[in-house]
């Protein structure tokens, strides 16, 4: 760890503590000491990705056995509280309920998707979380409810190659780093089977529900973002307990994210000398 103090005028001293963190200026006042610290990119993302390696995120609302859970057809397939985010490093297991969706004629589920993998990274002044999920399967699962489309039977959709981007916005209080905007954004390959693909029916998913794939892979980024954002506290406890262990301490009065995906802190701390 690399630290420079400016006070009034320039003098500092490096000191090395392992990981090179730079306080590029700072002053001293009525007993508090204030500095800005610059933690390049490599040093505060590097040791973070082992943190996620303990983060797992499931998506489901499907079941295959009709009625198993709700006596409404237009729900028959509904399986609730079936998704849960893991993080093995604070201990928590947080089960939560994905809503179904409705295109009419056709309620629309999620079906068994799971991450493989979270990776921290640092772009356009911002976090970033990619997670990576698993190969194979059928993600989207539709069934067709009370309509004459029904007689062609249920559209399914598998989603290839597919990752969940997560774009954080950092910031402080109560002194600690804090995620001030979240913002989620699906991509995959879109492999559709069943009745929408190559037959007769093919038209009536056109008819009934043209816009079936924006609409899930807007569902899934939303309900992401929306559970993100009832458990960021989780996020940016992650964040902070990285930090400390980065040698950062004191309170944290800014942080930002710079055009090189460093992370930019002012930090105050009680100092008698000053």
């Amino acid at each position: 760890m690399k630290i420079f103090t400016q006070q009034g005028v320039k003098s500092g001293a490096f000191v090395w503590l392992g990981l090179s963190v730079l306080l590029v200026s700072g002053c001293c006042e009525n007993g508090v000491r204030t500095e800005s610290q610059t933690l390049e990119k490599e040093e505060w993302l590097g040791a973070l990705s082992s943190t996620f390696d303990g983060v797992s995120l499931r998506l489901n609302n499907y079941t295959p056995n009709d009625h198993e859970f709700s006596a409404e057809d237009v729900s028959a397939f509904y399986k609730p509280d079936d998704s849960y985010l893991r993080v093995d490093a604070l201990d928590l297991d947080i089960a939560f309920d994905i809503p179904l969706q409705r295109q009419n004629p056709y309620s629309i589920y999620i079906n068994d998707v799971n991450s493989t993998s979270f990776e921290p990274d640092a772009r356009s002044r911002k976090g970033l979380i990619t997670i990576f999920f698993e190969e194979g399967g059928t993600e989207i699962v539709g069934n067709c409810v009370d309509n004459i489309a029904c007689i062609c039977g249920d559209p399914r959709i598998d989603l290839n190659d597919m990752k969940i981007e997560v774009w954080l916005s950092v910031g402080a209080a109560g002194g600690r780093l804090t995620i001030s905007d979240i913002a989620a954004e699906l991509s995959s390959t879109y492999e559709e089977t069943g009745p929408c693909v190559d037959n007769a029916c093919a038209f009536a998913c056109d008819l009934f529900a043209a816009d079936r794939e924006s609409q899930m892979r807007e569902a899934i980024e939303e309900q992401v973002v929306n559970h993100f954002n009832s458990y960021r506290g989780i996020i940016e406890g992650l964040f902070n307990d990285h930090l400390e262990s980065l040698g950062v301490s004191g309170e944290i009065t800014s942080a930002s994210i710079g055009t090189e995906g460093e992370l930019l802190l002012i930090v105050q701390s009680d100092d008698p000398s000053c």
